[in-house]
């Protein structure tokens, strides 16, 4: 397709054929010149890099490794990640947050079982539901103390991308009986 205006350059009989093949397809006016005048000014129509400080920390080699110590262990914390890493926390937080969509939930309390509770849980489930149907439940009356140091109570935290991707051990925090 050649324009019809013979008094201008070759050059501008390209831009207008350009021009009229994209406003054709319905893509805006500025799109086109702004196009245009980036493959004029560079020889191409890719974008200038963008000035300012190269990226040193949030390089994708960082990402990547962030990402996969998450995935591995959920329960790292942001803190003992950065010291590993070398990072700053806010720039991990940063990174975990808004590249890599990971959140961070609460861990929820179940009791760890020992020795044969697990077999037992069904038929003790049993006997307390005929101990409520007689109205007269005691079911305890001991203190509980932490065996474990993992068991001291405080809150713990695990890191995941959804609801779904951790396994049921990475979302609890097991407690004991002493």
């Amino acid at each position: 397709m050649e324009c019809k205006d013979q008094h201008h350059s070759p050059l501008f009989l390209c831009k207008k054929t350009t021009y009229d093949h994209f406003f054709a397809k319905a893509v805006p006016k500025s799109t086109i010149y702004d196009t245009i005048k980036r493959f004029e000014d560079n020889g191409n129509i890719e974008y200038k890099p963008l000035s300012g400080r190269p990226k040193t920390v949030a390089t994708t080699q960082v990402i990547r490794k962030i990402k996969s110590a998450f995935e591995e262990k959920p329960g790292t914390s942001v803190r003992n990640l950065a010291n590993k890493i070398k990072a700053a926390r806010s720039t991990l937080s940063d990174i975990k947050i808004e590249q890599l969509y990971i959140i961070t939930r609460t861990k929820k309390v179940v009791l760890r079982y020992i020795q044969n509770q697990e077999a037992r849980a069904k038929p003790g489930a049993r006997f307390v539901c005929d101990k409520v149907r007689q109205k007269i439940l005691v079911i305890d009356d001991q203190t509980y103390v932490p065996k474990y140091p993992e068991d001291v109570p405080k809150r713990k935290f695990y890191h995941c991308s959804g609801s779904k991707d951790n396994k049921f051990h990475d979302k609890v925090k097991h407690k004991t009986n002493f």
